[in-house]
Formats: C-alpha cells, sequence, structure tokens
C-alpha cells in the first residue's frame, strides 16, 4: 500500500463541502431572524422579498454543494485505486504550490523511484468534445432536463501546467527529477471524443494497470522522498 500524506486540508473538496454547508446554513438563519422580525412589525413586502431571496439562496447552494459533492466522489474513487499502489510510492494529495507568481492546485503528487506523477481527477459525466490543445473542451452530459452542454477548461493544459510548476519549485530546491502527469476520469460510462494524442489518460476500468506500468517504465534516480514531501507541504 502507497504511504499517503494530505498536503493543504482547506483545499479538499471535504473540507470545501462542509464549509459551504455551515456558510449556506448560517446565511439562511439569518435571513429567516430577518424575515421573521419583519413580520412581527408587519412588513409584509419585505417579508415576501426576503422569502424569495432565501429560495434563491437555497437554490443556489444546492447547486454549488451538488458539484462540491461530484467532486468528493471523485476524490475518493481516486484514493481507493491509489492505495492499492506499491509501497515504495507515496502520494500527496490536495497541495497547493507556488513557483514564481504562478499556483498550481493539485490533486495527487505520486513519489515513484523514478519519477514524480501528476495526477487530475475529473469526475465527468457524459462526454468530453474538443481538441486536446484547446484551451476550453464542451462536456455534453443528459440529464433530466435533457442534453445539457457546458464550457470547461481543459484537464490536459490544466494538469500539464500543474507539472511544470511542480517541476520548476523542485529544481529550486536542487531536486532535479522527471515530473510526469495525466489525467484520471473516474465516471466508467464517460467517454472523450477527440484524439489525446501522446498525452496519458486513466479511466475507471485502466487506471491501476496503466499508472503502475507509467511508475516502473523509467531509469530509477536518486532522490529523497521525503525531501520533495517536505518542500511541497512548506511550500
Amino acid at each position: 500500500m502507497a504511504k499517503q500524506y494530505k498536503g493543504n486540508i482547506i483545499n479538499s473538496v471535504k473540507q470545501k463541502s462542509i464549509n459551504l454547508i455551515l456558510k449556506g446554513f448560517l446565511w439562511e438563519t439569518i435571513l429567516t431572524v430577518l424575515a421573521v422580525f419583519a413580520l412581527i412589525k408587519e412588513k409584509y413586502i419585505a417579508v415576501a422579498v426576503i422569502a424569495v431571496i432565501i429560495v434563491i439562496s437555497a437554490m443556489i447552494l444546492q447547486k454549488r454543494y451538488g458539484i462540491l459533492k461530484a467532486g468528493f466522489r471523485g476524490e475518493e474513487a481516486a484514493g481507493k485505486i491509489l492505495k492499492e499502489l506499491s509501497q515504495k510510492y507515496s502520494v500527496i494529495s490536495d497541495v497547493v504550490i507556488e513557483y514564481k507568481d504562478r499556483v498550481a492546485q493539485i490533486d495527487n503528487i505520486i513519489l515513484a523511484p523514478s519519477v514524480i506523477f501528476v495526477l487530475e481527477v475529473k469526475n465527468y459525466s457524459g462526454t468530453l468534445n474538443g481538441s486536446v490543445n484547446n484551451p476550453d473542451l464542451i462536456q455534453i452530459k443528459q440529464t433530466k432536463k435533457g442534453k445539457v452542454e457546458k464550457q470547461v477548461y481543459n484537464p490536459f493544459i490544466q494538469v500539464k501546467n500543474h507539472a511544470m510548476v511542480l517541476r520548476g519549485l523542485l529544481k529550486a530546491n536542487g531536486i532535479d527529477v522527471p515530473v510526469d502527469y495525466g489525467v484520471f476520469f473516474v465516471r466508467e460510462n464517460f467517454r472523450i471524443n477527440f484524439n489525446t494524442g501522446a498525452e496519458n489518460v486513466f479511466f475507471f476500468d485502466n487506471c491501476k494497470e496503466k499508472l503502475d506500468k507509467i511508475l516502473k517504465e523509467k531509469n530509477h534516480i536518486k532522490y529523497k522522498q521525503k525531501d520533495v514531501i517536505k518542500i511541497i507541504k512548506n511550500n
């Protein structure tokens, strides 16, 4: 079993969900108190306005929580697979790093004897359309209301930028290690409708085997995982 470490916990989807629920509860409580106060004062127009705000706020909070919940499920699915990796590896999750005014919020960093691997996790459903080099892609999914199209930032460009920031940070601290990267799409029914070229793409049914192969392919190099963990967590 791979050794696992938490990065900056405040950036985890689980923590964001908890914060959203707490903030939402506080906001809805304040609005309810204001509505009761207006009702006591017989300010019925104010009561109606506050009631509308409460309903709209609840809808927005529900939508945002749904997005975070999907992300959390993705984290869980990826976490189960990463735990099954070799004990020679260390995995750091939920990391924010900075280098030369560039910031990268990284889902997972895998430290293997021969390579450091940045793994971005996406819990997309439906299909992804566009081109591997386009900054923005189109996600098409089927919902209860019908087919929905949504523009999303290209995860292949996103993870490539994350790897560049990590590579720069490590070199600045005297560690010159190969940094590879890839994207893990955790949904079983998800498809990509374009050629991904040489990008490392992982799906639910092949992630562990394909990741194991990539992590073992490189020639072993000398670096201490503890030093990398210290640099990342103290950044």
